[in-house]
């Protein structure tokens, strides 16, 4: 966001400049739920809904586009009205950006095995179902192919992969299955039934607007989205079920309520964006 807008010429905290923030954000921050590999969250929920309900990459992402769509195409109505840019602002030329495509050269041995292990990957991923080999195993076939292509080297993966919090997510999975092992989600669900049912069974759009008020006012003490996510997955998958309605849908929910940044530290993308482009700006780069 901060490379195009700087190559339009459009200023610091200007109208263009935060468009661009916003449209960046928009397409990877919010739009997180709908791709299962988009987020680490999304598997604590596959992990929670168990094989009993197990969701399927592709049966996810059709799930979800009602919510990416409107999502999506109502961003873009808001940038084009509150960050709508003039020509006359921008000073790029078609040539100036076409040198500069040049300058960059043709990709890396290291750039093009990344991109057929990454299309790779989606397309196994996207496929489960038909060939039987789950998105972990390839996973870990495709982490294999760029240790030994030496695209990822042995310094770089022991020192630039984050191994605490790979332990804290790994744990935070471990609860979902934790949870029914001791029989804990039936208990939660004798406990939240009777009030949850209810509202589930007849009126679901107020239940929706109470899920939602209730996650915004736990998020803002609970800051771990992942850990949230856990708790709440455990929480609501007895009272869907109860009600008949399929648990993904009540984790979907919630996801998209808790992905919020009303107050910058609760969402785990928004800070790292906010001060990655500060810290390449020199300056601020958006308000």
């Amino acid at each position: 966001a901060l490379s195009i807008s700087d190559s339009l010429g459009l200023p610091r905290r200007s109208n263009g400049a935060t468009g661009l923030f916003i449209a960046m954000f928009l397409s990877i921050g919010l739009a997180m739920p709908a791709l299962i590999s988009a987020t680490f969250i999304n598997y604590v929920i596959l992990g929670a809904l168990g094989d009993q309900y197990s969701v399927s990459y592709l049966m996810w992402l059709v799930a979800s586009l009602p919510w990416l769509i409107l999502t999506l195409l109502v961003g873009y109505i808001l940038i084009q009205i509150l960050y709508r840019v003039e020509t006359a602002a921008i000073t790029a030329t078609n040539e100036a950006l076409l040198a500069e495509k040049n300058n960059l050269g043709p990709m890396s041995r290291d750039e093009k095995i990344t991109t057929v292990v990454l299309v790779l990957c989606l397309i196994l991923w996207v496929t489960e179902r038909m060939h039987g080999i789950s998105a972990a195993s390839v996973t870990l076939v495709a982490t294999a192919v760029l240790c030994v292509t030496n695209v990822v080297d042995r310094v770089t993966f022991r020192s630039r992969i984050t191994w605490d919090a790979i332990l804290f997510l790994g744990c935070a999975v471990s609860m979902t299955t934790a949870f029914p092992a001791m029989n804990i989600d039936k208990w939660i669900g004798l406990m939240a039934g009777p009030v949850l049912v209810p509202l589930l069974t007849e009126n679901i759009f107020l239940f929706i607007v109470m899920l939602s008020l209730v996650v915004y006012v736990i998020r803002i003490f609970m800051v771990s989205q992942t850990a949230f996510m856990a708790l709440f997955a455990v929480f609501l998958i007895p009272a869907a079920t109860v009600a008949n309605i399929h648990p993904w849908v009540l984790c979907f929910m919630s996801f998209t309520a808790c992905n919020v940044f009303l107050l910058k530290y609760q969402n785990v993308m928004y800070m790292p964006a906010v001060f990655a482009a500060q810290t390449a700006a020199g300056e601020d780069f958006v308000e």
